[in-house]
Parts: C-alpha cells; structure tokens; sequence
C-alpha cells in the first residue's frame, strides 16, 4: 500500500512536469515556426526588394546604353553628313573642271575646224588661179597664133603698116591680159580681207 501510494504520489508530481514540459516543447516549436515563418517572409521581401532594385539598375542601365548608343549614332550620322558633303563637293569641283577642259577643247576643236575650212578655201582658191592661169596660157597661145596668121594674111603689107598692126594687137593683148589681172588681184585682196576680218573676230 505504501508502494502504490507512493507511486501515486510520483505520478502526481510527474505529470504535471510532463505536462508543462510538453507544452513548452509546443510553444517552442511554435515559437521557431513563428520566426522561421517571419525569417522567411522578411527573406521573401528582400530577395523581392533586391529584384525589383535590380530590374530599375538594370532598366537605368538599358536607358543610359541607349541614349549612349542614340548618341553615338547621331554623332556618326554628323559625321557621315560632313564626308558626304565633302565628297559632293569634290564632285562639283570635278565638274567644273572638266565642264571648263570641255569648254576648251570645243573652242580648240571649233578654231581647228575654222582653219582647216580656211585653208580648204585657199586651196580652192589655188586650184582656180591655176585653172584661170591655165585658160590666160591657152588664150595667149590661141590670140598668138590669130597674130600669125593675120599677119602672114596682110604679109603683103609694108613693114610699117605690118608693124602698126601688129603693136595694136599687142597693146589689145596686153590691155586683156591686164583686165585678167587687175581682177585676180582685186579678188585676191578681197579673199585676204575676209580672212582677216575672221582671224579679227576670233
């Protein structure tokens, strides 16, 4: 009897131990999921602060590449500007140097042209004093031989009448030959005045 009652005595002592034991034991658990579950969420909300500060960074750094990048391109555009101004330029310079070399050799070519037109002139203008002196030679030749036959014809003339004659016909000769002449002259000098007055206005 003194076993059981002293058993029951102990376990009137003991359960109110394993009582409080197992309630400090739940609070505890409790207590480490409480501050697991803040240490979580407070985790939670930094690792959610660091992205969204990572998605600004990096939005700021994207903004910043592309007003650099905006930059650079309007920098190179400028550029491209400037050499392709330039290079329109040099052009227009070329022209105007080669629309000058052209201008040139048109009025090479056109003075060249003149000349050889002129000098074709004087050649026609020769062939003709030739053909002209070839038809005076054949002319003399032929009013000679009139001569001599009118004279052998009047060879019953005295020799002062005969020579009357014949210095008559000399001096009609000589007045022809002299019109022949003073024309080609007069032609020559006015052939001589037209080209000069070209070469004058060239």
């Amino acid at each position: 009897m003194e076993a059981l009652t002293l058993f029951i005595a102990a376990d009137d002592w003991l359960m109110p131990g394993l009582i409080g034991t197992g309630v400090g034991i739940l609070i505890g658990i409790l207590a480490i999921r409480f501050i697991a579950g803040v240490t979580l969420r407070a985790a939670r909300k930094s690792g959610e602060q660091i992205i969204r500060n990572a998605e600004v960074e990096a939005d700021a750094l994207t903004q910043r590449a592309e007003l650099e990048s905006e930059k650079k391109a309007t920098k190179r555009k400028a550029e491209l500007e400037r050499e392709i101004e330039g290079a329109r330029g040099e052009i227009k310079q070329a022209q105007a140097r080669l629309a000058t070399r052209e201008d040139r050799l048109d009025k090479k070519l056109e003075s060249i042209t003149e000349r050889e037109t002129r000098f074709d002139r004087q050649e026609q203008d020769l062939k003709q004093r030739e053909t002209d002196l070839n038809a005076a030679e054949v002319e003399v030749a032929t009013r000679k031989e009139e001569i001599r036959r009118r004279l052998e014809q009047l060879s019953g003339m005295t020799e002062a009448q005969a020579r009357e004659l014949f210095m008559d016909e000399v001096r009609n000769e000589a007045d022809h030959e002299a019109s022949i002449l003073t024309q080609q002259i007069i032609e020559e000098a006015e052939t001589e005045a037209r080209g000069r007055s070209r070469e004058i206005t060239l």
